[in-house]
């Protein structure tokens, strides 16, 4: 370890290669970092009570998160501190370290719940900058919406969405949880707010609370779909599994579920009967970017490498500013030793997204991979 860049203090705590110091009788790996698709640093070291310590930035002090909370056999370093998956947490590819879905402006926003817009209404207003993707512009609307009618229905749910998503978990359960207590009926105000709970980091009271709403309703997809995906978090990929199957037969193999079936089966390393799934979807349609990005992660996984660039490049010659496909290029080619051609992949998925963290994290490991520290430093 020391000569990877950790040391240790006189009284015994670990100096992390960035300069952090941690208490030393706590650690029970020092992992240095774990760059996630699309997310980036999630860990540094492990505490004894299942928490990570996640690297902080140049003069910021270590942050601790309970969530998620990966076995120390989970992740493994191969030669170049090359990270594998057993387990493929690969729903960071699309989430928020806590869960929250990212924001996509030309997709709309995702867990955006139907409300009855008039148009040239305040209401029309806030939906239009809500499905561009301007949440702070349609937020101040409906806040302002509030004050005057506290049970607005489609305030309450997407002001509270947007606080769970920066983790302000109070008052998004206080939104939410009025949202339902004023209309009972409303089934996808009472999904968000199990997703909002399992977010939180209750992942197992959100299930329960999913499956109170499929007693009562056992065809309502977006419930069926979020017990799902918080089963596969808690590592029960048979259960998730079963629940996409339901999913399936629902839907007639709508592509949508099939690629989450198949991120499941990647999350349980089962990376042939994933690629397969993701196969049969791009039969059926050979532009589904999604299934593409999920197959091309999938072989990366599967050390699949050159497969997986292949992959990669076919997405960016169809579109050049596909950032996630940068990133799972330089991935692939960081992982297959071509660390030089991966720094030149990360600087183009930085210059076309200069605020996504994750392209900067990308190049910056890529940079301290090749042993030129100052240079990661500055990226950072």
């Amino acid at each position: 370890k020391e000569a990877a860049g950790f040391g240790r203090t006189p009284d015994g705590r670990v100096v992390m290669p960035s300069g952090t110091v941690v208490p030393g009788d706590t650690i029970i790996e020092d992992l240095g970092t774990v760059v996630v698709p699309d997310i980036g640093i999630v860990a540094g070291v492990r505490h004894s009570d299942g928490s990570w310590i996640a690297l902080p930035g140049p003069g910021e002090d270590p942050a601790r998160f309970t969530w998620p909370t990966w076995g120390s056999d989970d992740v493994q370093w191969r030669a170049r501190r090359r990270p594998t998956f057993r387990r493929m947490r690969d729903l960071y590819a699309s989430l928020h370290p806590y869960g929250a879905p990212r924001v996509v402006a030309s997709a709309g926003v995702a867990g955006a719940p139907p409300g009855d817009v008039r148009p040239g209404s305040d209401a029309d207003s806030a939906d239009v900058a809500w499905r561009a993707g301007d949440q702070d512009r349609a937020v101040r609307i409906y806040v302002q919406r509030l004050a005057s009618d506290p049970n607005d229905e489609v305030a309450l749910h997407r002001v509270g969405l947007t606080r769970a998503w920066v983790n302000d978990f109070d008052e998004a359960f206080e939104l939410l949880g009025r949202l339902v207590e004023t209309s009972p009926e409303n089934l996808d105000g009472r999904v968000d707010l199990a997703r909002v709970k399992a977010w939180s980091g209750d992942v197992s009271g959100g299930i329960a609370d999913l499956d109170a709403i499929l007693g009562e309703h056992p065809d309502y997809n977006p419930a069926v779909e979020a017990r799902a995906t918080f089963q596969a978090w808690e590592g029960e990929y048979d259960e998730a599994l079963s629940s996409y199957d339901e999913l399936l037969a629902i839907t007639a193999g709508e592509a949508s579920i099939r690629r989450g079936q198949a991120q499941v089966l990647t999350w349980a390393s089962r990376l042939e009967a994933s690629r397969a799934v993701y196969d049969s979807v791009l039969a059926l349609d050979p532009g589904d970017v999604e299934a593409r990005l999920g197959l091309a992660q999938t072989l990366t996984f599967a050390d699949s490498l050159d497969a997986a660039a292949a992959q990669y490049r076919r997405i960016l010659s169809g579109d050049p500013e596909e950032v996630r496909a940068l990133q799972g290029l330089g991935r692939a080619l960081s992982w297959g030793g071509s660390l030089v051609e991966a720094e030149d992949v990360f600087r183009t998925a930085v210059s076309r997204a200069p605020s996504d963290v994750a392209s900067r994290v990308a190049l910056a490991e890529n940079l301290r991979w090749q042993g030129r520290e100052a240079a990661a430093l500055e990226v950072l």
